[in-house]
């Protein structure tokens, strides 16, 4: 039920296999019935107009080390390599951090000790 699936969702996101096999354990239709399940609850609104069910679907695809950038006057300079140093212009690498909370994208460095 929406319920159900509300209250596995009460602590934040969860993987939608977790969520399959906590609603409906061994069952192999349980993705189409999450699927339907998501569906019923977001198109589906209160008495104040909000959806009885607030969903967003979020995918990552890991296929790199990861994602860094330098900043240059031209622009930004992408690199799927890990780098320190941009080698063509002698500035900052930064590395493109996630927050496994919110998703939101982060760039990643530190502060040296002569205030850099």
């Amino acid at each position: 039920s929406i319920i159900e699936l509300k209250s596995a969702l009460s602590d934040g996101p969860r993987d939608v296999r977790e969520l399959q096999d906590r609603l409906w354990p061994g069952d192999p239709a349980a993705p189409e019935k999450l699927d339907a399940l998501v569906q019923i609850g977001s198109s589906t609104t209160d008495e104040t107009g909000h959806p009885v069910l607030s969903a967003r679907y979020h995918l990552f695809v890991r296929a790199t080390e990861g994602a860094f950038v330098s900043f240059t006057e031209s622009g930004p300079r992408i690199f799927l390599g890990r780098h320190e140093i941009d080698p063509d212009t002698g500035r900052a690498v930064f590395e493109f951090g996630t927050c496994s909370r919110c998703g939101a994208v982060h760039l990643s460095g530190e502060v040296d000790s002569r205030g850099r």
